[in-house]
């Protein structure tokens, strides 16, 4: 994308250089195959981006198993992220149960360790993987329902946070233009899927394999990406409405987040 495309894609989600955003994702990889292109129309367009990740993925069964109990998820999402050009500076992992953010626990220290980072990082806007976490994952859902949870509170103590969700099927109000071959490459970065660039040595590679967008990819990879097929040419966003309702429980989580730091 040219510089006069970029400021029009962040315009749409109302932001211009310099403003300050989070975006929140489940599990190292989802900064690639799913908001892969958001991250990079955000940094070229001169926003201050900060990468959350809540898990670390660790109850993945892809990839090689030792590699993933080993914690080397987080690593890899490092390896993306620093690709894009978010520093450790604005990438935040808060080690959360991966497969577990519907638990009350769980979820409860997502909410306040969100909280947190919106506050002290002052955020203007929240990036989540949707209301159905675009593929239905769980842990997907739990962190866009963390996010409009911010949300809510804040808005209760007069305080504006936009929060913007991917969509799938529905409609949207925001479209980012998506680079596949740059996409892939982020990918690439994950032990849990098999793609290689074009020029790799079919030395070592599977016997089986698919050419896509300048990369080589395994079966079992080829098929999980034609799922996400149109995120590899476009990203769909929608504005999330403020909650207003007042509980009891909601109150008590606003009074512990508060006090929580980064």
């Amino acid at each position: 994308m040219g510089r006069i495309q970029e400021a029009q894609t962040i315009k749409q989600f109302g932001l211009q250089a310099g403003d300050r955003v989070g975006v929140l994702l489940a599990h190292p990889d989802d900064e690639s195959l799913l908001v892969g292109g958001l991250l990079h129309a955000l940094k070229a367009g001169g926003v201050v981006v900060h990468a959350m990740t809540a898990t670390n993925g660790e109850a993945s069964t892809k990839g090689n198993p030792d590699f993933v109990r080993e914690g080397a998820r987080q690593i890899e999402s490092v390896a993306a992220l620093s690709k894009l050009g978010i520093d450790a500076n604005h990438r935040h992992y808060f080690n959360l149960p991966d497969s577990e953010l519907h638990l009350p626990h769980a979820r409860e220290r997502l909410v306040s360790l969100l909280n947190a980072v919106v506050e002290h990082k002052r955020l203007s806007h929240l990036f989540t993987l949707g209301t159905e976490g675009y593929d239905g994952h769980e842990d997907h859902i739990q962190t866009h329902q963390a996010a409009v949870e911010v949300q809510r509170l804040r808005h209760i103590s007069g305080k504006v946070l936009a929060v913007w969700e991917l969509q799938r099927d529905t409609p949207g109000e925001a479209f980012v233009p998506v680079e596949p071959t740059q996409k892939l490459a982020l990918a690439a970065e994950h032990d849990q899927f098999g793609i290689w660039p074009l020029h790799t040595s079919l030395e070592a590679l599977p016997q089986v394999l698919y050419a896509l967008h300048g990369h080589l990819l395994d079966e079992p990879t080829y098929r999980e990406v034609q799922m996400y097929g149109p995120l590899l040419q476009e990203e769909t966003y929608r504005s999330v409405t403020p909650n207003t309702v007042t509980t009891d429980d909601s109150m008590h989580n606003s009074s512990v987040m508060v006090s929580m730091a980064i």
